[in-house]
């Protein structure tokens, strides 16, 4: 079994690595889908140890989703965890 955990993120810089670091103990595999954000998301994530799917554009939290597990569908991964990147959740 391989656990991924699935983080949309837009605009998320201030919190987005505290969310990989304490998630990425947990879970084979961390992808945060960067959704456009302007503000460093995919960087401090990408220092925290995720790996970033950089979306040029924002399209919203749906879209950031479906672009991800597009990627994961093609993986070895075989659950995914949905998480937020604002420690909501």
């Amino acid at each position: 079994m391989k656990v991924c955990a699935l983080i949309p993120a837009y605009n998320e810089a201030r919190t987005i690595a505290e969310v990989v670091r304490g998630t990425a103990a947990h879970v084979a595999q961390v992808l945060v889908v960067d959704d456009g954000s302007t503000d460093g998301t995919a960087e401090a994530a990408r220092a925290a140890g995720a790996d970033v799917m950089r979306l040029e554009q924002n399209g919203g939290k749906g879209t950031a989703v479906r672009a991800g597990l597009s990627r994961l569908f093609t993986s070895d991964v075989t659950h995914v965890l949905f998480m937020d990147g604002d420690l909501q959740h």
